[in-house]
Parts: structure tokens; C-alpha cells; sequence
């Protein structure tokens, strides 16, 4: 006889994730205080500095893989302090435990952006062989960009149970952390792919709108220049100061709200929904 599938109370778990963070900011702020801080101070030396600057060619690069490993030590910090009530450190630890989940995470990401540009390539080559074949006239972004959204979500799906493994880490889980992560997730794809995307759309939307009336942040311009692509209209220093500054802000937040669903949800499927309520204390 099949075992019975825990399903994840999806909008309670959304809901209380966003609630943690929200209802606690001086434990987020403690959390990522010391990255905005330091990643603030090393752009601000790069745009305003008056003296050139040793590798100042790949400053902006540098700054983007600070922010990704701030958001990689915030998550298992955030992970640690929804699941064990861990207070956060002010200055972020780098030890074992902390490598041990970048690397794995490292992975985490690569499986999932792998499955995504791979069924995105091939939704791209289809509707492109679509459009050739019967003679459509070119797909306007009014129809591609809700077929990409509703790709990344499907997309999504089959491989969301191995975020599982991030929580698991951060309970420093042993052995077959990934196998394991999939069997918890049986039946679950669907909850944990629309809870992760509920968890970022909003922070990914604010920053569209972010770059339309300030501009992109320092490393989209580097990016821009490494390909030869003009950014217009040119956006000021203080322009590209603030848009980098509130990208990271909104980067760490939705982070922080993505693995605190991610907990809550390992939570429930860890002790077959056995759970107390989850929000902490403000």
C-alpha cells in the first residue's frame, strides 16, 4: 500500500514566509547589514574614486560574485534561524558548515538554471520553427512573455524538490542530501514551484520597474560594455549607485523569503506535516 503524500499548505507557508521577514527586520537587517554595508563601501570606492584602481576592469564582476555569495551565507544564516531559532551573526561566519552549503548549493542552482535554459531553448526554437512553418507573423512580447513565464513555472516543477536539500544543509543533513530531497518532495512539485516563484516575482517585478526609472545596476553596465552594447539612456553615478544599491537590497530579501518558504515547507515534509506554528517572535 502507497504511502500517503504530506501535501504543503502552499499559501500559509508563502504567507508565514514573508511574515517572518516583515514581522523581524532587525533580525534581516542583522542578517544582511554586514553585505549591504560592505558591498556598498566596495561600489562606492568604484564609482567615485578619484585615483584609478587596481583590476577597476572587473570591480563591477567582482561586486556581482560578493552579492552572490552574500546571498549564498544570508540563506543558510536565514535557514538556521528559521529552523533553529538561530539568532543571526553580525559578521557573517565562513566555516565548514558555510562551505559545505555553498557547494552545494552551487550545484542546487546549476541543476535547476540547466533544466530551465534547456526547456527554454528548446520553447524558443519552438515557437520560432512554429512561426516559420505556418506563416505567423513575428510573435509580439505580449504573447512571449506570459508563454516564458507560464515555461519557468512548468519548468519548474519536476526539479523544485531538490531546493529541499538547501534546508537539509542547513540542518546539517548526511548522506544522499539530493536523493532524499526528491523523495520528500513526491507530490509536491507544483506547491514548491509556484512557492518559489511567489516568494521572487514580486522583488524581480519591483526591479524591472527599479531599472526603467533609475537605470541598471554597476555589473549589467560592465556587462553591457564587456559586449559592446551602449546602455541608453547613460544613467549618472548616483543613478547606478542607487539602482545597484536597492538591487541588492531586493536580491536579499527575496533570498531571505524564498528559503524561509523553502524551510517552512522542509519542515512540514521532514515530520509529515507534524508542525507547530512556525513564525517566529517578533
Amino acid at each position: 500500500m502507497p504511502l500517503a503524500v504530506t501535501k504543503i499548505a502552499l499559501w500559509k507557508t508563502v504567507g508565514d514566509a514573508y511574515e517572518i521577514v516583515f514581522a523581524n527586520p532587525g533580525r534581516f537587517l542583522l542578517t544582511a547589514g554586514a553585505w549591504l554595508i560592505a558591498l556598498t563601501a566596495f561600489m562606492a570606492l568604484f564609482m567615485f574614486a578619484q585615483t584609478a584602481l587596481p583590476f577597476a576592469s572587473v570591480l563591477p564582476a567582482i561586486l556581482r560574485l560578493g552579492e552572490m555569495l552574500g546571498e549564498a551565507l544570508l540563506s543558510f544564516a536565514w535557514l538556521r534561524s528559521v529552523l533553529s531559532d538561530e539568532r543571526p551573526r553580525a559578521l557573517p561566519r565562513l566555516g565548514r558548515r558555510e562551505l559545505r552549503f555553498i557547494a552545494y548549493a552551487v550545484l542546487v542552482v546549476a541543476i535547476v538554471r540547466g533544466v530551465l535554459f534547456f526547456g527554454g531553448t528548446l520553447l524558443v526554437v519552438f515557437l520560432s520553427l512554429t512561426v516559420v512553418l505556418y506563416h505567423l507573423a513575428p510573435l509580439t512580447r505580449s504573447v512571449t512573455d506570459p508563454l516564458q513565464i507560464i515555461a519557468l513555472v512548468v519548468l519548474l516543477i519536476p526539479v523544485a524538490g531538490v531546493l529541499l536539500a538547501l534546508p537539509a544543509l542547513a540542518e546539517d543533513e548526511h548522506d544522499a542530501v539530493l536523493s532524499r530531497a526528491w523523495q520528500r518532495a513526491r507530490g509536491n512539485g507544483i506547491q514548491l514551484a509556484f512557492g518559489v516563484m511567489l516568494c521572487l516575482a514580486p522583488f524581480e517585478g519591483i526591479k524591472v520597474v527599479i531599472e526603467k526609472a533609475l537605470g541598471v545596476p554597476v555589473w549589467q553596465l560592465w556587462i553591457a560594455a564587456q559586449e559592446g552594447r551602449k546602455v541608453i539612456p547613460a544613467p549618472t553615478p548616483l543613478q547606478v549607485m542607487a539602482a545597484t544599491e536597492l538591487d541588492l537590497l531586493l536580491s536579499f530579501l527575496g533570498a531571505a523569503i524564498t528559503v524561509g518558504f523553502l524551510a517552512l515547507a522542509y519542515r512540514q515534509l521532514a515530520v509529515n506535516g507534524a508542525t507547530e506554528d512556525s513564525v517566529l517572535a517578533p
